[in-house]
C-alpha cells in the first residue's frame, strides 16, 4: 500500500516515519511518503499514485479547512483520511463530511 501522509509537525512525522518501518519488519508493506506542505502533496499527487492520503488539516499553506481537503479529492482516485489538532472538533468532522468523507 503506497501512502501519502501530509503532516508539517516534524516529531509527528519522524514517529511516523518509525511506525512504517517497524511495520516493514513485521511483513506488512507500506510506502510511506511525507508531504510537509500541500503545495508539496499536490506536488506528489500528480506525479505518483497513492492508495491513501492522510491529511492534516493544520497545514501552514492551507487556512480552509473544505478547500484543503477538496483540492486533494478533487486531484486523484484514492481513500482520504482526516487528521486535525484543531480547537473545534465538530469543526474538523464537519469539513470533512462536506467533502464527501
Amino acid at each position: 500500500m503506497k501512502v501519502l501522509w501530509v503532516e508539517d509537525h516534524e516529531p509527528v512525522r519522524d514517529m511516523l516515519a518509525i511506525a512504517a518501518d517497524k511495520a516493514a519488519r513485521s511483513r506488512v508493506q507500506i510506502d510511506l511518503v511525507m508531504a510537509p506542505t500541500l503545495m508539496l502533496a499536490e506536488s506528489r499527487l500528480r506525479l505518483e499514485r497513492f492508495d491513501l492520503v492522510v491529511l492534516d488539516l493544520g497545514l501552514p499553506d492551507s487556512f480552509d479547512p473544505d478547500m484543503t481537503i477538496a483540492r486533494v479529492a478533487n486531484m486523484g482516485k484514492y481513500r482520504i483520511a482526516v487528521v486535525s489538532s484543531m480547537d473545534v472538533r465538530d469543526q474538523a468532522v464537519e469539513s470533512a463530511l462536506r467533502c464527501g468523507a
